[in-house]
């Protein structure tokens, strides 16, 4: 499930009238909605990973069906309505004799059209790192992101121009795993701290989430790595560190295609 809670405002600042006799605003409009449903699914048909001693890589493809929620009429949408590929390759080092972890990950995402507004989103370079010292079931540390469009939308929809999307974050994060450790049940937090917004939305992000491992006959430290967003790493068997599930990474990805734009036919602000 995915919950949106979006707030735009739009601003025109204090004018003169044409003949200079009279001064008109300033004006402020806002207008908000909210959601809570399904998001979109992401299935991936081919993951690679390797390890040497505390480093780990793994490399992938992945797909994006889009299978949330998506209306024309509203701004909270949990859907981008479109298919996407997300090539994806990612690198972690991890000490599990002194707990310390630095994790990075890179995905460029090739975005089909929208049918529903015949627009096409640029391609999405999104940058995404973690730093954390794990305690046994315990980990805290700092993470970012970086989410930067690479390319000019396109379609029949896409009437501002190339209209090219970015925005920073970082933040602490923090996870707990519970439960056997060979096959755990493992709670992450994230707090992001928003910047530099370009086209897109800025904001405080606040995201929780969890995995389980339901693997059988797998020693001990054995290296298995996330199957979607997760770092190369082996993770969730003690005393390796956490699966960190990248459930944010998805909606980083996809606030791309979120912006605050007028739409010609309605006159509200749309997805892409």
């Amino acid at each position: 499930m995915v919950a949106m809670d979006v707030d735009v405002g739009i601003g025109i600042p204090q004018f003169t009238g044409p003949l200079g006799f009279r001064t008109f605003g300033p004006f402020n409009f806002r207008i908000g909605d909210t959601n809570l449903a399904p998001g979109d699914t992401a299935f991936a048909p081919l993951v690679l990973g390797w390890n040497a001693g505390n480093f780990h890589w793994n490399a992938g493809v992945f797909g994006l069906a889009p299978t949330g929620d998506y209306s024309k009429r509203q701004l909270a949408n949990t859907s981008l309505n479109h298919w996407a590929v997300m090539n994806r390759i990612a690198a972690t080092y991890f000490d599990p004799k002194t707990g310390w972890q630095m994790d990075g990950a890179a995905i460029y995402s090739l975005n089909w059209e929208n049918p529903a507004t015949d627009y096409t989103t640029g391609n999405i370079l999104n940058l995404k790192g973690v730093i954390a010292k794990n305690f046994g079931r315990r980990g805290v540390g700092v993470t970012g992101y970086a989410m930067i469009q690479t390319t000019p939308d396109s379609g029949s929809g896409a009437r501002l121009g190339s209209f090219e999307s970015r925005v920073y974050g970082a933040g602490p994060i923090v996870s707990y795993m519970v439960g056997d450790p060979r096959n755990p049940l493992t709670f992450i937090a994230k707090y992001y701290e928003e910047f530099d917004a370009k086209n897109t939305f800025e904001g405080h992000v606040f995201d929780v989430a969890f995995t389980a491992k339901f693997a059988t006959g797998v020693a001990a430290g054995a290296a298995v790595s996330h199957p979607y967003y997760g770092y190369g790493a082996p993770c969730g068997y003690y005393p390796y560190p956490p699966c960190y599930s990248e459930s944010d990474e998805l909606l980083r990805w996809g606030r791309a295609t979120v912006v605050a734009r007028p739409d010609l036919v309605s006159g509200r602000p749309q997805r892409k």
